[in-house]
């Protein structure tokens, strides 16, 4: 962590909160659809494109 490496989670029904290093991954925090590679790192971006 902190070094680069993104931590991605599933399962966790949105209650873990979004930093820079990880990101909740599963669908029900999604629209109820896959992310893509691109959406989540728009997401975990410094100014988030989406939130």
């Amino acid at each position: 962590m902190h070094r680069g490496h993104l931590h991605l989670y599933g399962h966790s029904r949105g209650a873990l909160k979004a930093t820079p290093d990880s990101l909740d991954v599963g669908v029900d925090c999604w629209n109820w659809s896959p992310a893509a590679f691109d959406q989540i790192l728009a997401r975990q971006s410094p100014t988030p494109a989406m939130a």
